[in-house]
Parts: C-alpha cells; sequence; structure tokens
C-alpha cells in the first residue's frame, strides 16, 4: 500500500492503475483488528499525497471539460475510492483521527467532485452522500447502527477504534446523539451538502416542462423521464430528506435564501435552472418537517412564486413558474387539507392554469387537481368555513368553462378528479351524491342522448365517423368516472346501459359482416376501426363496473339481476361468432371481472352466497363461449395475440379460483384442456404469463382436495405429469425469474403424494409389484427423470436431492434453498450471470423491510406512497 501511494500514485503514468488498486482494498470489510490501523495510515498517506497531486482548490470543472482523458478518468476513480473508503471504514476512521482533519479535507474533495456537471461522477458521489445523511440521521435518531452491525460498521468488523500511538487500537463507544453531527456541522460539511443537493436536484416525474437544452426553449415533456433520473431525483429526495431533519432550520435557511435570490427584484434574477433545482427540493421534504413549522414554510414559498408569477413576463416564464407551483403543491396534501382557504386559492390557481396554452401546463394543471383530489377530496364534499356549500357543487356548476380549452385526455383527468371526489361517503359528506353525479355528467349525457335520439329515427346516423368518436368520447369520461366515484355510479349506468348494449350489437354486425367480406384489412378502414373503438369503450366501462362498483349504492344482487343477464346474453354469443380477427380480448377481461366481483367474497352482505351460485352457474356457458374461442387465436404461437393470451389466463384463474365447480361441469374434453392450457401458460417464457399458469395450478390444486368427486380422477391422470412439467421449467435457465412459484407448486404436488392425500394409484398396478406406494413410484419416476436429464448427475447424487423433496416435515423456505442449490450445482446454471433470478424473492423481502424502516422517517415516503385521504 505504502508503494501504491508514494511512488505509483504521483506517477502520471501509474496514477489511475493505482487508485484502482487502492480501491479494491478500500472495499474489503470485515477485517481483523490487526489490518485496521493500516487501512487508517493508508488514508492519511493518501490524503496527504492527493493535496499534492490535485490540490482542493483545482478547477474541476475545467478539468471535465479539456482535460485530457487520464484526468478525466482520474476523477471518476478518485469518487469511486473516496466514496468506497468512507462508506466501508467511516466508523473506523471516526474513531481514529481525533482531530479528523484527513477526513474533512476527504469529504471536501467528494462534494468539490460533487459539483462537476457529469452525471455518472454525481451518482457516484450521491450514493455516498445517501448513505453518510441516512447513517448520521439513524445514529442521531435511533442509536448508532454506526458502531453496530448495520452497513456503516460492516467495514471494521460492526466497532469503532481510536489509535494511540503507533498502530495501537481500542474499542472505541458509540458517541452520544448529537456529538457526531455537532462533529461535521464545525466542518460546514452538512450546510454545504443541502446547498449542493438542492442546486443539483433532479427533475420529478410529476414535473412535464422542461427546457430545451440546446435552443433553451420551454416545452412539454415528449416523453417520460428516463429510469436513470427518476432513480437519480429519488436518491437525492431521500438524502435530503435525511439532512433536513438534522437540521431543519439550516435546510429551511437556505431554501428562503435561495428563493428571495429569484423573487427579487421582481424577478429580474429569475433563471430556469436555479428555480428548478429549488422548487423541486421544496417538493421532495414535504412532511420532513413538523406540521407548524412545515405551514409557515410552505405559505411564503406559495406566495413568493404567486408573487413571482405575476411579476415575469413571457410566456416561457409564467409557464416555469407554473409548473413549480403545481408540483409544490401537490407534494404537500397534509397542509391542504388542514388549511380550506389555501387549498381553494391553490385549486382555483389550477382552473386559471388549465386555461394556458403554453404545452405542459395544462396537463400538470389536470394531473395535479386530479392528485389533489384524491388526497383531499373530503375536503370538497362537506361543507367548510365561511362556504354556504360543499365546494363540488360549485365546482360541477361551472364545469363547462373549467374545461372549455383543454384537450379530450386532460377532460377525462379532470371528471376523473370529480368522480374521486364523490367516491368519500364518509359520516361527515354533506351532499347527494347522486344528485352531484347526474350534474357532473349532464354534458356526456347531452351529446348521448341526443345521438341515441337521431339514432331512433333513423338507425344509418350511427355509422358516421364523427358521431362514433363522441360515442367513444362520452364513454371515455363514463369510465374515468367510474372508476374513481366507484358505487354512486350505478345510477349513471342504469341511464344508458341498455343504448349501450344495442349499439354494441350494431357495431359487432357491422364489424363482422366487413371482415368476412373483405378479410381482417377491413377492420383498418376509419369507419370499422371507430365502431371497434367504441366496442371497446363499452367493455372498458362494464368492466370497470364490475371492478370498481360497490358499496351501499350498488348489491351484488342487483348487477346479477338487472346488469349481467344482458351482458351475457349479447357478449358471449357475439365473441363466439365473431371473425377471429374481430374478436376483443376485453371481453375476457369482463368476465373476469365479473367473476371475481359477483362471485369473490370481498362485498359480502345478505344474499352474497346466492350470487355466487348463480355465477357459478353461468360458468360452463362462459367457457363453452370462450375457451375454444380464444384457443384457437392464441395457440399458433408464442407471440400473436399477447393481449388475449393474458386475459384468457385472468379469466381461466378468476373461474378457477370463485367457482371451481362451474369450471369442472364443463364437458370432459374441455375438461382436458383446461389442464393442458395450465401446463401450455407456465411453460411459456413470458414471467408474467408463466406465474399466472403456476398461480392458477396452485389454487386448483387446493380446491382439488375440497372436491373429492373430481379429484381422484385428477389425480390419477395429471398428477405425475404435471410433477414432470415443473421440473421441467424448473430446469430450464429460461425460467430462472419464476423460481419462486415453481417451487411452492412443486412442494405442494410432493406433499399430496407422500402425505397420503391422493388415494388412488399413480402408477398401473399391473405392471409393477405389489406394495408399491404412490410416494415410492414417485421418488422412482423423479429420480429417473433427473438422472436422464443431467447425464453429469451420479443417481446417489439426484437420490439424496430428492429423498429431501419429499420431506414434509421441511418448512417452504428451506425447500426453496435446497432447490436453489441443487440448480446452482448443474453444468446448466453454474457461471451463469443471472442466478440472481433464483434469489429475487430473497431481494424482495429485503426491499420490503428497507420500506418498513423507511416509513418510520417522517416524509421519506412521497405523498403518493400513503394512503389517500379516507
Amino acid at each position: 500500500l505504502e508503494w501504491l501511494v508514494d511512488r505509483f500514485f504521483p506517477e502520471p503514468a501509474f496514477r489511475n492503475a493505482a487508485v484502482d488498486c487502492l480501491t479494491e482494498v478500500a472495499q474489503l470489510t470485515e477485517l481483523d483488528a490487526q489490518y485496521r490501523p493500516i487501512i487508517v495510515q493508508m488514508f492519511v498517506a493518501f490524503i496527504a499525497r492527493l493535496q499534492t497531486v490535485v490540490p482542493l482548490s483545482s478547477d474541476f470543472n475545467s478539468v471535465q471539460e479539456n482535460g485530457s482523458p487520464e484526468d478525466v478518468e482520474l476523477m471518476n476513480k478518485l469518487a469511486l475510492f473516496l466514496s468506497a473508503l468512507l462508506r466501508t471504514h467511516l466508523p473506523l476512521l471516526e474513531g481514529a483521527l481525533p482531530n479528523r482533519e484527513q477526513l474533512r479535507i476527504a469529504m471536501l474533495y467528494l462534494v468539490r467532485l460533487s459539483e462537476v456537471r457529469d452525471e455518472d461522477l454525481f451518482r457516484t458521489c450521491l450514493d455516498f452522500w445517501h448513505f453518510f445523511a441516512a447513517d448520521l440521521y439513524t445514529q442521531e435518531t435511533r442509536g448508532s447502527q454506526w458502531h453496530g452491525s448495520g452497513s456503516a460498521g460492516s467495514g471494521s468488523g460492526g466497532s469503532s477504534v481510536a489509535l494511540t500511538g503507533a498502530g495501537a487500537t481500542s474499542a472505541a463507544a458509540a458517541p452520544p446523539p448529537g456529538v457526531r453531527k455537532a462533529v461535521y456541522d464545525d466542518m460546514q460539511l452538512l450546510t454545504g451538502l443541502r446547498r449542493l443537493l438542492i442546486s443539483r436536484m433532479a427533475k420529478p416525474e410529476e414535473v412535464l416542462i422542461v427546457e430545451d437544452p440546446e435552443t433553451g426553449e420551454i416545452k412539454r415533456e415528449v416523453s417520460n423521464s428516463s429510469t436513470t433520473v427518476i432513480a437519480t431525483y429519488k436518491t437525492m429526495r431521500e438524502a435530503l430528506v435525511y439532512l433536513t431533519h438534522l437540521d431543519v432550520v439550516n435546510t429551511e435557511r437556505i431554501m428562503v435564501e435561495k428563493l428571495e435570490g429569484q423573487v427579487s427584484n421582481k424577478g429580474q434574477h429569475f433563471t430556469y435552472n436555479e428555480l428548478n433545482t429549488l422548487c423541486w427540493a421544496i417538493g421532495s421534504i414535504s412532511g420532513a418537517m413538523r406540521e407548524l413549522d412545515e405551514k409557515r414554510f410552505l405559505v411564503g414559498v406559495i406566495k413568493d412564486l404567486l408573487r413571482l408569477c405575476d411579476a415575469v413576463r413571457g410566456k416561457d416564464h409564467k409557464a416555469v413558474v407554473a409548473s413549480n407551483i403545481m408540483y409544490i403543491v401537490g407534494q404537500y396534501p397534509r397542509f391542504l387539507r388542514a388549511h380550506w382557504r389555501f387549498l381553494k386559492t391553490v385549486v382555483n390557481k389550477l382552473f386559471e392554469f388549465m386555461h394556458e396554452k403554453h404545452p405542459g401546463v395544462q396537463d400538470m394543471a389536470c394531473d395535479t387537481f386530479l392528485k389533489i383530489s384524491n388526497k383531499c377530496k373530503r375536503k370538497f364534499v362537506t361543507v367548510q368555513v365561511d362556504e354556504f356549500q360543499p365546494y363540488i357543487i360549485t365546482l360541477v356548476q361551472e364545469l363547462a368553462r373549467h374545461i372549455s380549452d383543454l384537450e379530450e385526455r386532460q377532460v377525462y383527468a379532470f371528471y376523473e378528479a370529480v368522480g374521486t371526489m364523490l367516491s368519500d361517503r364518509g359520516p361527515a359528506v354533506a351532499i347527494s351524491a347522486k344528485e352531484v353525479l347526474h350534474m357532473l355528467m349532464e354534458i356526456p349525457n347531452a351529446t348521448w342522448q341526443a345521438i341515441a335520439q337521431r339514432a331512433r329515427d333513423d338507425v344509418g346516423t350511427l355509422f358516421n365517423v364523427q358521431v362514433a368518436r363522441d360515442l367513444s368520447r362520452c364513454l371515455k369520461i363514463n369510465t374515468r368516472v367510474c372508476m374513481s366515484a366507484r358505487g354512486v355510479f350505478v345510477h349513471q349506468l342504469s341511464n344508458i346501459f341498455m343504448d349501450m348494449l344495442n349499439i354494441y350489437q350494431l357495431y359487432s354486425q357491422q364489424v363482422s359482416r366487413a371482415v368476412e367480406a373483405e378479410g381482417p384489412v377491413a377492420a383498418l378502414h376509419t369507419m370499422c376501426k371507430a365502431m371497434r373503438a367504441v366496442k371497446s369503450d363499452i367493455l372498458d366501462l362494464l368492466t370497470a363496473f364490475l371492478d370498481k362498483c360497490e358499496g351501499p349504492d350498488v348489491a351484488p344482487a342487483e348487477v346479477m339481476q338487472t346488469f349481467l343477464p344482458p351482458l351475457l346474453e349479447q357478449m358471449l354469443p357475439e365473441y363466439k361468432a365473431a371473425h377471429p380477427d374481430a374478436r376483443d380480448y376485453r371481453v375476457l377481461a369482463l368476465l373476469a371481472a365479473a367473476i371475481n366481483s359477483l362471485a369473490g367474497s370481498s362485498r359480502g352482505g345478505p344474499g352474497s352466497t346466492a350470487v355466487a351460485q348463480q355465477v357459478t352457474a353461468e360458468v360452463p356457458r362462459m367457457m363453452d363461449s370462450v375457451f375454444e374461442a380464444t384457443l384457437s387465436l392464441i395457440t399458433r404461437n408464442f407471440t400473436d395475440k399477447p393481449d388475449h393470451r393474458l386475459h384468457f389466463f385472468k379469466f381461466l384463474r378468476a373461474a378457477n379460483s370463485k367457482c371451481f365447480q362451474g369450471l369442472f361441469a364443463v364437458p370432459s374434453q374441455h375438461q382436458g384442456l383446461i389442464i393442458d392450457s395450465i401446463v401450455w401458460a407456465f411453460k411459456h417464457e413470458d414471467p408474467v404469463l408463466s406465474d399466472t399458469g403456476l398461480e392458477i395450478l396452485q389454487e386448483l390444486l387446493q380446491n382439488m382436495t375440497r372436491a373429492p368427486d373430481v379429484a381422484s380422477g385428477f389425480y390419477q391422470r395429471y398428477l405425475m405429469v404435471l410433477i414432470q412439467d415443473v421440473l421441467v421449467i424448473m430446469t430450464d435457465r429460461a425460467h430462472k425469474a419464476g423460481f419462486k412459484m415453481q417451487t411452492t407448486v412443486l412442494r405442494q404436488l410432493f406433499h399430496l403424494v407422500e402425505t397420503g392425500v391422493v388415494t388412488v394409484p399413480l402408477f398401473d398396478p399391473s405392471k409393477h409389484p405389489p406394495g408399491l406406494t404412490n410416494a415410492q413410484f414417485a421418488r422412482e419416476q423423479v429420480t429417473t427423470m433427473l438422472v436422464g436429464a443431467f447425464s453429469n448427475l451420479s443417481r446417489a447424487r439426484v437420490l439424496e436431492f430428492v429423498s429431501v423433496l419429499f420431506d414434509v416435515t421441511m418448512e417452504l423456505n428451506a425447500f426453496k434453498t435446497h432447490v436453489r442449490d441443487f440448480l446452482i450445482s448443474l453444468n446448466e446454471f453454474s457461471g451463469e450471470e443471472d442466478n440472481e433470478l433464483l434469489f429475487i424473492e430473497d431481494h424482495q423481502r429485503l426491499l420490503q423491510e428497507q420500506n418498513e424502516l423507511k416509513s418510520l422517517v417522517p416524509g421519506l415516503l412521497q405523498p403518493p406512497d400513503f394512503d389517500a385521504e379516507l
């Protein structure tokens, strides 16, 4: 190490390679005590040498822009080395360096490197700052993971060490809360770090208005932010939340000073980048302040921004300020719920922005209105102080004016926002949801009724492209309101239900005739496309109704008696008889929704069991109409008709899960096809479809244990075939992503055999010796199959593996570990880079644990991550 630091690092020819070697050493964890002083000595020597090779006063941005490739590469390598060393050995260095001057210099180098306008370099530094802020916050609030077994202490064996003299070591106790933070405050590090993150804050997803980097023009973002930008924002936001908790006053002071610099002199010093990053940072710390502090801070911020919006000239300037106002208010629902007058002012300002034609402003206004409606809906449906009626009534009365300048997709978002308000049925709600819904739907209902009336006089008026498009718009509005308003929408659906079915039938016949006469190309004609769009919209609306509508306004029995019979009478024959290219996968989605909604137990209530029985009785008719008709579409190959394929198996899963008796009441030839289709699903290489197939099989096996009348024949005919098929995909590298469900189902299959649930013989007794049991037969078959499939494995090794598989005392996690170890030992899996997929369940569990810890830190989970206002 001494040679690397003192001889190779100073030499330009070896400098970068020397830093690479030092980085490898810096990442070593769980060092024995004898090596810890060496790490400290290396750090001290390197910092001393670094100051002569790359002085802290160097212009790092100039090096990035004009330096040699080697110098640019050195900056990246320095960031990697310093961040790795500090992240891995920070407790050791803090305890070993009493004056911490070298530590301060190392941190300053990282700050300077973080200021360089290079995204990759910044992200390297940011990862350390996130770790550092989280570790410091944790130590200050809940006791130190720093000196314990957490990530911060892992590099030094979980203890802090102080040097007294040449290489002596001794354990240091964890400092009391406040001491460690005070050290970094004295360095001015935390203040500088807050300023850095605020000035470099990445763009959140919600912000749609961006500056063109080439022309400087303000425009609407064409595509969504990249995953890299989103991940960077998330990391920066979390780091800034930690830093805010460490010193709320300092964070607020920095933000207020920066905002005053933008607002002063009527916005003469206003710049896009500085205002944007500041406002994104303000929005990112929602929930990190105490409520009273947040109120004071936010009121001042919004007032200043509104003042700036009035002061600046030019549509681009106003658009930027408007987008920042909308982003910030959308991030602080707690504040808005507690302050009605401010909420009302914000909403009225959003309505103003909805008339602003600058690209992106209207979209953000509608998105923010929808977000606020979701988080603060009760405020709009109850009478507030100084109001004579709930605000939603005023809103719907002025709806035509609010949406007059909006585009179609924005109108749909507006209706969804108002529907969300209507979904609140709390005891304080002071409106008749039915009456307000009627007022809300007046405009689309007037259009619908006008079209329906003309069609009664002359049905040919429906075969007009513009009429079809008007119908489609009305249906989309209804769908968005249905999804958000939920149960109360039944009153609106009753008004248009029969008209919808008649239009569906008429358009279905017309499209089928066209496709029969001209072939699939007919579906591309303008009128056919318009009619198919209307059909799809009708199906979307009915599916949304079945999915979302519940509560006191709509009972399952009413849906079963009023809506489902005519719906099935219309949809099922049409789907079965339609040309294959004219069959809409949304019919399958509709049937799955009907089963899940009506045959499920979530709604309950009087008569729910009778409704479930009625739905179960309809399953054979559903299967007869869609099963073979859909199989003929999706079994041509593995790629065509992906939507039909996915929704077919969702329908099959719903029927299997909720209406098992009805599913196996179909003819015997269909029962075999059901099993074949499940196997075909979990053998598919699409992970979602494969997991769906395994989930269906898992539920099917559970249902079989409760249906002895069909179970015996099922076990005898299919059980060994299913075991073989699951083993095939489990040992196929292309199906690694499904390891969790594969092992769950395989264990279930083995348990059925080993525990004696399967009583019928799984083999032909006449061809095997007397006394052979199902368990013995299954073990032998599985062993033979694996030995034949993997010639490099000895029979003894396979027997050992299989005997454990049939151990009914083994818990599921141990079973998965046993199977995973076996797979990794195979030649087919050894050396595979994506074996991580076999550990995906462990990663998901770790992520869940991390999110649970984050939920303990106020503000760390964004407002959208919390439940909406009840």
